[in-house]
């Protein structure tokens, strides 16, 4: 059996965020439709070092992409340096159950989170949106705007994170592999009230912002927190955002999502005022905004169909273009 390895480097050359969201909303489209195989993730706590371990697989037929992704996340590993996630995908072909590749899945993790960020701003943004204000300066927070540039023209972009050397080395790196604008904001609020667009891809778990700064308008991604206790965002920001919040699995975030569960919880939200799951919203051309006043809001704990669709779309172009390492095992 021949096996492709895709180191970090590897996977970020054989997958462009362009060809990443063109992946990924597929697979969503294809959720939405039914015909993807993704039972809920599997989650272990390592509580004596703050950390949690994942197992996530997915089957989606329409693409024969077959993988399992088998991710870490430890919020302290930022103290001493390292990545807050690490994670390996294995890939394997549907037919026989051989595995295809094996693929560094921090960097993956990040290209199809960020992916999502594109697809839900394509569909839930209001036209014309293009200041993108970003909360975390870590690998999420750069892959989002990666992907904005992709569905938003001409992107302006504010980062905010609690260490602000990490903010303006992010926005001097971003800026100049981009060729976009992107300037620190001193305060969250800097980022609330100027944004059009906003991402959460921090490890906070409590609300990064107040709801009551929100201008009318804005699209909100919430992308970091993935736990019932858990929550980027307050109940200000939900309330303002009823009737037009979009999940990315209502499965998954009734069981892990705090942004969702604790205003659910409080009879502040009824589970009749989130409007839908993204496939559906892709697959049935859902218009969630009625108006360029509307707050809408995108919460994703993270699936495995984006790791499925991410990893086959990956693998495919590496094959194509002799990235990687094939082994003999």
């Amino acid at each position: 059996m021949v096996v492709l390895v895709l180191n970090g480097t590897e996977v970020r050359a054989a997958l462009p965020m362009r060809e990443a969201i063109r992946a990924v909303e597929d697979g969503f489209r294809t959720l939405g439709l039914g015909r993807v195989t993704m039972p809920r993730r599997i989650s272990l706590c390592v509580d004596e070092f703050d950390g949690s371990v994942l197992c996530m697989p997915a089957y989606i037929a329409d693409q024969e992409a077959l993988a399992v992704k088998a991710v870490s996340v430890y919020p302290r590993n930022q103290e001493a340096g390292h990545p807050t996630v690490s994670a390996v995908a294995i890939l394997l072909d549907p037919r026989g159950g051989e595995a295809l590749a094996i693929i560094e899945g921090g960097a993956l993790t990040a290209i199809r989170t960020g992916a999502a960020v594109g697809i839900a701003t394509k569909h839930m943004a209001a036209d014309g949106a293009r200041r993108v204000g970003i909360f975390g300066a870590g690998a999420i927070g750069r892959a989002s705007a990666e992907a904005m540039k992709e569905v938003i023209w001409d992107p302006v972009v504010k980062v905010y994170d609690l260490v602000r050397a990490r903010a303006e080395r992010y926005a001097r790196e971003v800026s100049r592999r981009l060729d976009i604008s992107v300037s620190v904001a001193s305060e969250p609020r800097d980022i609330v009230s100027w944004a059009n667009v906003i991402v959460t891809a921090t490890t906070s778990a409590t609300p990064v912002f107040d709801g009551r700064w929100l201008e009318s308008g804005v699209h909100i991604n919430a992308m970091g927190a993935h736990s019932p206790s858990a929550r980027e965002i307050d109940t200000a920001t939900v309330v303002r955002a009823r009737g037009r919040i979009v999940l990315d699995s209502k499965d998954a975030c009734m069981a892990e999502a705090g942004d969702i569960m604790i205003p659910l919880g409080e009879g502040t939200l009824l589970e009749s005022e989130i409007f839908g799951e993204l496939g559906g919203v892709i697959a049935g051309e859902k218009t969630v905004r009625k108006s360029g006043r509307d707050v809408t809001l995108f919460k994703s704990v993270g699936v495995a169909v984006q790791d499925a669709a991410a990893a086959a779309a990956a693998f495919r172009i590496a094959k194509s273009a002799g990235i990687g390492t094939e082994i003999q095992f």
